[in-house]
């Protein structure tokens, strides 16, 4: 993208701005911005490589900036000021579809695992050798990264659909892993984003193919719409990209056979958890194999791909499993849950700002996704219309003999789980970047309570192996 002058983000710890402003800052351009309601760990990340984060607003924060990035509808103090001094204000998918123009782009899009989607297909063409730029809103650990301009032709893109601009961006291959319900201050209906997911790929002049996942309801519904013949891949249908599960331990990897039509292309074994990724990869397969990849580097780049910080995450504390996810819709939270192993003790899982539209809207998928859990800890967020907590309604249907819902505000919440979890335990945690950083205190609460227990002593054993001892 041409420099247009110094660029100010409005919410620059938000994880789709932050992307494009590393990637824009490797570029030379200037580039500042508002730590928001995102993440301290990214923004800190972002002071790292010499942009500047402003942590508090007031208008002496825009500078000299030429032009204001906003994600959604931005910050409205900021976009207020910005347009009251005749700054532009633009889009975060505006600024991404003026990158898009300088490459062939790979757009990956749709309601969930679009990141990892993205984030598996620049790792393939990575180890291709391809060297491909890439836009993530999430850290690659196999990058350390989530944006890189690459040296080669090829960029690989996730596009937010809940922008109203995302049909802007420009792509040479687009892909669209789930449609669901999934921001309801963007879209009302499943209908609204079908159409607008419609006009998306109808609109795109230079695509030369579009990959669906036929495993989803949503996109069959679109596939009825389309015009033009997507190619479809599934691990459920016939389609002309088929996965055929070969292994699948809960808490760990799932392996697959891939086939195009009749052709067997290969065995993928996925070292990250989580049996739903199987598609996620099936997908990322059958795009790389279309572009040309050798099938061999596909499965070598596949195994080896480590996912994204914080999505399907585990580790321990005081012999409590830690699981944290940045998913927040119900098929994306049933999925994880479905793919642990069970627990010895008790399974607890944390939802934030469960007084969300999503909670409401989707009140009777979000009860049948914790089946499993033997409690949910539902944390307010702000009342809804008239006053009334979406947080307390769901607490309420989730309350029956096997699950026990809990409504807490975020400050109770730490020392309320560090109190109830033992070892044996499992807690999950769902929400947004700076929410799981709470994971982070409870599970170091838990070790250090470990630590200080008194060691209990145990009586002496009695037995043959010990008989005739002095």
């Amino acid at each position: 993208m041409k420099d247009t002058g110094p660029l100010f983000f409005s919410e620059i710890d938000s994880l789709h701005s932050a992307a494009v402003a590393s990637f824009l800052h490797q570029g030379g351009h200037r580039i500042s911005g508002l730590a928001g309601r995102g993440s301290t760990q990214t923004a800190a990340r972002l002071e790292g490589m010499g942009i500047e984060v402003h942590r508090e607003w007031s208008p002496e924060c825009l500078g000299d900036a030429a032009a204001v990035v906003a994600a959604g509808a931005g910050r409205s103090d900021v976009v207020s000021f910005a347009r009251s001094q005749a700054i532009p204000v633009v889009s975060h998918s505006s600024v991404v579809a003026r990158i898009a123009r300088e490459y062939r782009t790979i757009g990956v899009t749709g309601t969930h695992g679009k990141g990892t989607v993205a984030a598996m297909i620049a790792w393939i063409l990575e180890r291709a050798g391809w060297e491909p730029g890439f836009l993530i809103g999430g850290f690659v650990k196999n990058f350390q990264a989530d944006a890189r301009r690459g040296s080669g032709e090829w960029l690989v893109v996730e596009i937010d659909e809940s922008c109203p601009e995302f049909h802007e961006i420009r792509c040479s291959r687009g892909i669209c892993n789930f449609l669901e319900m999934d921001h309801p201050e963007s879209y009302r209906e499943l209908t609204s984003l079908l159409s607008r997911m419609k006009a998306f790929f109808e609109g795109q002049a230079g695509l030369s193919e579009a990959f669906i996942n036929l495993d989803c309801v949503g996109n069959r519904r679109l596939v009825e719409s389309l015009e033009m013949r997507p190619t479809g891949y599934s691990l459920d249908h016939a389609t002309e990209y088929r996965g055929m599960i070969t292994s699948s331990v809960p808490g760990e990897g799932v392996g697959f056979e891939v086939y195009h039509r009749d052709e067997h292309l290969g065995e993928v074994k996925l070292k990250i958890p989580g049996a739903y990724n199987g598609v996620n990869a099936l997908g990322a397969f059958s795009a790389a194999f279309r572009l040309g990849v050798d099938p061999r580097v596909i499965v070598e780049a596949l195994s080896s791909f480590e996912g994204l910080r914080d999505r399907f995450t585990l580790s321990t504390g005081g012999q409590v499993t830690v699981v944290r996810d940045m998913v927040s819709h119900p098929t994306g939270i049933g999925a994880v849950l479905r793919s642990l192993p069970e627990a010895s003790g008790r399974r607890v899982a944390v939802l934030a700002d469960a007084d969300s539209p999503l909670v409401e809207l989707l009140g009777e998928e979000f009860v049948a996704a914790f089946q499993g859990c033997d409690e949910v800890v539902l944390l307010r967020g702000g009342a809804g219309e008239g006053g009334v907590h979406r947080a307390e309604l769901l607490a309420g249907k989730l309350n029956t003999d096997d699950v026990r819902g809990t409504v807490l505000s975020p400050k109770q919440a730490q020392a309320y789980l560090v109190e109830i979890l033992k070892a044996g335990d499992q807690v999950l945690f769902f929400g947004d970047e700076e929410f799981l950083a709470q994971a982070d205190h409870v599970q170091a609460a838990l070790a250090q309570r470990q630590a200080k227990a008194p060691v209990v002593p145990q009586p002496p054993m009695k037995g043959p192996l010990t008989d005739g001892d002095q």
